[in-house]
């Protein structure tokens, strides 16, 4: 058998080669370690291997004595023997220097369910807990996509709402819907990396109807946190707006009753008005029979004639007999 000799003395055993370590061999040691004839250096600078502290790590390991195992490096490169760094970047769903933070992917449970806090005619406001808890410099990005169908129709994504590192959870506002329609909303996580995206399992379905009725209204599991720190500010707005809206209701409502009654009042005062006209015109010769009577012109109207008297008139065949003079009235002007 023949044996490399690394400034040691090499004894060819049966079925291997023993060092015999010589003092130039143990200078190759760093300082912390110890050095004998038998296993040379017990350990080796960063990126070097035992047991001369001679041969660089092998490719996937770094390290003393080339212990520790690379992380995901892109393309499988090689990472430093020294510290793990990898200088291509990581491969996708990979993060930190040495590529071994795993980017999970984002999953809601299947009793998780967006919370409607606040319903208008036209829009709501929705909250949800994160998927995932974001610490601060991680490269990846989450995301929510919030899913909703109008009774039907078919599905299309409104919104879509980034998480920002230590957020517990979102919020949104959807405008623009239409009103007492009945919708379904679902939000589903996604996370993006290296140019690529990735979605988890989405929340359960919630339904709702756009109207301003406090009936509608969900509370929301966790209380709502405001820009200047009071707990469930978007939901007292919300139950403003509504009171809001019923107060407006009601005098819309007041408004249309006064009209009404206004209307039945000058049909009434109509109706007496003509009753007053007719109480105070006389009746006509052919209501009052043979009395005299004096229309509102002062035009005197003479006692209806007997059939004798018009017989000067009128003929057997109902003829005029006599051209001068009124058919029936002789008009006197008074």
């Amino acid at each position: 058998m023949l044996c490399p000799s690394f400034d040691s003395l090499v004894v060819a055993l049966p079925n291997k080669c023993q060092y015999l370590y010589l003092p130039t061999a143990c200078q190759r040691c760093p300082a912390t370690s110890t050095c004998d004839d038998v296993i040379g250096c017990d350990a080796c600078s960063p990126g070097k291997k035992q047991p001369d502290c001679v041969e660089d790590c092998e490719h996937g390991y770094y390290g003393v004595n080339c212990k520790e195992i690379c992380g995901y490096c892109k393309d499988q490169s090689k990472c430093a023997i020294t510290n793990g760094y990898c200088p291509n970047g990581c491969e996708t769903w990979y993060t930190s220097d040495i590529c071994t933070t795993y980017i999970a992917s984002p999953e809601f449970a299947s009793s998780i369910k967006p919370v409607v806090v606040d319903v208008t005619n036209s829009s709501i406001t929705v909250t949800w807990p994160t998927a995932m808890n974001i610490l601060p410099g991680l490269e990846a990005h989450y995301y929510y996509l919030l899913w909703l169908q109008a009774d039907g129709a078919r599905e299309k994504n409104v919104t879509r709402v980034e998480q920002g590192a230590g957020e517990q959870r979102m919020e949104a506002r959807i405008t623009g819907l239409a009103f007492n329609k009945k919708y379904s909303l679902r939000v589903e996580p996604y996370r993006e990396h290296n140019g690529e995206r990735e979605g988890g399992a989405s929340t359960a379905t919630v339904e709702f109807t756009t109207s301003g009725y406090v009936g509608n209204i969900v509370a929301p599991t966790t209380p709502l946190q405001s820009t200047n720190g009071a707990p469930g500010c978007s939901a007292c707005f919300g139950f403003g707006a509504l009171v809001g809206t019923a107060v407006a209701s009601l005098l819309l409502g007041m408004g249309i009753l006064a009209v009404i009654m206004l209307s039945i009042q000058r049909i009434r005062q109509n109706k007496n008005n003509t009753d007053n006209q007719l109480q105070g015109t006389e009746m006509s010769p052919t209501q009052k029979g043979d009395e005299e009577y004096e229309d509102p012109q002062g035009y005197v109207i003479p006692p209806r004639r007997s059939q004798e008297e018009e017989g000067d008139y009128y003929n057997t065949t109902g003829e005029t007999t006599q051209s001068d003079g009124p058919n029936v009235y002789d008009v006197i002007q008074t």
